[in-house]
């Protein structure tokens, strides 16, 4: 048997015992969202630093799961349910790096409730943004072909 497209080429290869999510393994989404989960915290903790906290961290939020979705959509033409799970990947890495931060800034250990908190409400607002994007990158996308 011929095989034409080589699935290590496509990033979707599944070694024995890796499991994988809405079709691509989980090395996949760590490959993928690593660097947004960093930008994440970093453009997070500078707001907290610089005390902007009330004014805009949701939107530090949503530009960066907007930016991860069509980063997604452009590089590798991914379903929505890869780019849900993605940005929820992104959400979990994201939110327990602001978490141990908080205790560490802050000085204060009921911020470990965070671990709980943060992953959720991050990835509460990341499949929000990765949603809306995708189907407004998607209906652009449609309009233009026709």
């Amino acid at each position: 048997m011929v095989e034409y497209a080589s699935s290590e080429k496509l990033g979707t290869a599944s070694e024995a015992g890796d499991a994988s999510i809405a079709g691509k393994p989980l090395a996949f989404y760590w490959r993928a969202g690593r660097l947004f989960a960093v930008l994440l915290v970093l453009l997070e903790a500078t707001v907290i630093v610089a005390g902007w906290y009330i004014f805009g961290h949701w939107l530090v939020e949503v530009g960066v799961f907007v930016l991860l979705t069509w980063w997604l959509l452009r590089k590798f033409q991914v379903r929505l349910a890869t780019a849900l799970t993605a940005a929820i990947f992104v959400a979990v890495a994201a939110g327990l790096g602001l978490a141990i931060f908080e205790v560490i800034w802050y000085h204060q250990w009921w911020y470990l409730l965070d671990l709980i908190r943060r992953p959720f409400l991050i990835g509460a607002v990341g499949v929000a943004a990765s949603f809306t994007f995708y189907l407004l990158f998607r209906s652009i996308t449609i309009k233009r072909i026709r």
